[in-house]
C-alpha cells in the first residue's frame, strides 16, 4: 500500500471525533409502543356452587340413653 493512499492524521482525528460525538451515550433510544390491548370480554365467568361442608367447632356428642 502506498502512502499516498492513506488517508491523513488529521483527517482520521477528525473523522473519529465527528464519529465519537455523534454517537454519544446520553442518547437514549426509547423502546417501541405496546401493542394495543384487546377489548375486555364482557361475558361474566360463573362458577358452580361449593360443596357443603360441615364447620363444627370440636367432636360431635351424641346423647345416649342409658340401656335398662
Amino acid at each position: 500500500m502506498k502512502t499516498v493512499d492513506r488517508p491523513r492524521l488529521s483527517e482520521r482525528v477528525d473523522r473519529f471525533l465527528r464519529w465519537f460525538f455523534t454517537a454519544s451515550p446520553d442518547i437514549v433510544v426509547a423502546p417501541p409502543p405496546p401493542a394495543a390491548a384487546r377489548p375486555r370480554s364482557r361475558t361474566v365467568a360463573h362458577r358452580k356452587p361449593a360443596r357443603p361442608r360441615p364447620h363444627h367447632s370440636g367432636p360431635v356428642r351424641v346423647a345416649v340413653k342409658a340401656k335398662q
